[in-house]
């Protein structure tokens, strides 16, 4: 064996074991690339769920203080006699809805956390709308809205949330 082969050799397995490291510094980056993009998926979606889950809950305390005021309102329409403790769960029923309402300080964070500005905006438009929507029910002068103003009001309301979980459902997408 001539120095000449001896060269030739010692240069294939050098060429291959820099073929063979670089091989491996790839592939090994592509793993790591996809397990920290399974990561954030997994984390996004956990957000997305508790956004979900704070509407959820928003939403029962609004639909059940909704349907006090529109009882209390049918009450007040037909003459009826309202004793203090109809006014009075109509507040506990209030302060439910506004507890209920705070925790939209929260869902924004986990929206600007995933970085969907369209659900954002989306939540912006629906708090508007919830808040009108409060702001309309029920005064504490005991001044109640007419009855279908109560369903026009919940229209508003429930077409603000659709587009809002619509929002949220596309930020679902992985490929977003």
């Amino acid at each position: 064996m001539t120095w000449i082969e001896v060269a030739s050799d010692a240069i294939k397995i050098g060429l291959g074991a820099l073929i063979s490291l670089i091989s491996t510094l790839v592939i090994t980056k592509r793993n790591i690339d996809s397990e920290a993009q399974k990561l954030y998926l997994i984390q996004k979606r956990e957000k997305l769920d508790k956004c979900l889950t704070i509407l959820n809950v928003f939403h029962k305390a609004y639909a059940h203080y909704r349907a006090d005021v529109d009882n209390y309102s049918i009450m007040k329409e037909y003459n009826q006699i309202i004793d203090k403790s109809v006014i009075e769960n109509l507040k506990i029923k209030f302060e439910s809805f506004r507890i209920a309402f705070e925790g939209f300080v929260d869902l924004e964070g986990y929206l600007l956390a995933v970085g969907d500005l369209n659900a954002h905006a989306k939540l912006f438009k629906y708090m508007e709308v919830v808040d009108n929507a409060r702001d309309r029910l029920w005064h504490e002068n005991n001044n109640i809205i007419k009855t279908d103003e109560i369903a026009s009001l919940n229209t508003e309301v429930r077409k603000a949330r659709q587009e809002l979980f619509s929002a949220i459902n596309k930020s679902y997408d992985p490929k977003k």
